[in-house]
């Protein structure tokens, strides 16, 4: 047996090898969340009965910290009230013949220890501390200098616009690593507040596209073993394999630079490298899908499945028209000027 035949039966026993690889991790995964979410359910169910007597304490326990005498009359006046709780429970626990006495009837004596406490409270906390929940509401000044104008395309004019072949052709995500890159370079020196922003936002990015190129690298695993065939002549599956690469290369690429190294723009050839290298996971991703559903409909075509063409030339059609009116009545919020005594969004990049 030559070393040729050895690896290409390597290789067509490894998409199935793949396949059952991955329905054992997923039956794994979903069991796993089965128990943790049955565990999460017990913890809610034990904790919804302590809640309640905690909240009744909390504001009693949260005055008795009041410096000098105030503080002692409320320790004073919280001792009283559990003296009344507990007067009280004996009295509906004793016997039913047995008479009351007026100055201590179990009717009268929550009310009236409702009362001296709260004068008691009242009498012994300053008049500058507020007993009632405070409503942290910030004044109306700080909601209006937070208002801002959006100024789509649609309104600035389609030829005063760009950023629409970044929306059509990438998802707009080049355009966002563009503006986001910029935003944090001021006069060839880097904010290092936005950069540290920048670079949290980024490895989230990051981090979803891997999980998402994980994904699509099973889907032409599992594609590859439907249409297994010998040799690569059949078209479908040439395609899926180039689709089955770009996914593997953006996930080495999205390790490699999931945290980026810190930048600083001495040239417009800076800038522009650094862009093409940020965005390029992306990219790769995207190509991917791209592949994918190429080898889906030429596979359709060649085994005459009509009615799945006709599907995916509505959804892609649907999906570009939903891109164009997207990118006409939105604008980018990265590199946007911040009203005067509000936080500039790009440091939320």
């Amino acid at each position: 047996m030559s070393a040729a035949e050895a690896l290409s039966r390597i290789f067509v026993r490894l998409p199935k090898l793949l396949v059952i690889i991955a329905k054992r991790c997923s039956s794994m995964v979903l069991h796993l969340l089965r128990y943790l979410l049955s565990l999460w359910n017990a913890l809610v169910q034990k904790w919804k009965p302590l809640k309640r007597p905690l909240e009744g304490k909390a504001n009693i326990n949260s005055l008795s910290g009041l410096p000098g005498v105030a503080g002692e009359k409320v320790e004073e006046v919280s001792a009283s009230v559990e003296n009344t709780t507990t007067l009280c429970s004996e009295d509906e626990s004793s016997d039913l013949g047995r008479k009351p006495d007026a100055r201590t009837s179990p009717a009268m004596l929550p009310a009236e220890a409702r009362v001296s406490d709260l004068s008691i409270m009242q009498s012994a906390v300053p008049s500058s501390v507020n007993l009632l929940p405070l409503h942290n509401h910030p004044p109306p000044q700080a909601h209006e200098s937070h208002l801002q104008l959006c100024e789509p395309p649609l309104k600035k004019g389609l030829f005063a616009s760009d950023g629409l072949t970044y929306m059509l052709m990438f998802l707009d995500h080049p355009g966002f690593v563009q503006r986001s890159l910029k935003d944090t370079q001021h006069h060839r020196h880097t904010d290092i507040d936005k950069w540290n922003a920048f670079c949290e936002t980024f490895q989230k990015d990051v981090e979803n596209i891997n999980l998402l190129a994980t994904v699509l690298l099973s889907g032409n695993v599992s594609f590859l073993s439907i249409i297994a065939s010998d040799g690569l002549s059949y078209w479908p599956q040439k395609l899926s394999y180039v689709s089955l690469l770009a996914a593997l290369g953006s996930i080495l690429m999205g390790l490699a630079v999931r945290t980026p190294r810190f930048f600083t723009a001495h040239s417009p050839f800076y800038f522009k490298v650094m862009v093409l290298v940020l965005g390029f996971p992306f990219e790769l991703f995207l190509y991917s899908i791209v592949f994918f559903i190429a080898a889906l409909i030429v596979h359709f075509g060649i085994n005459a499945a009509m009615l799945e063409i006709y599907a995916a030339v509505v959804i892609m059609s649907l999906v570009i028209v939903c891109l164009f009116l997207y990118w006409l009545v939105t604008e980018p919020l990265e590199g946007r000027k911040a009203p005067c005594g509000s936080v500039a969004p790009g440091g939320q990049a």
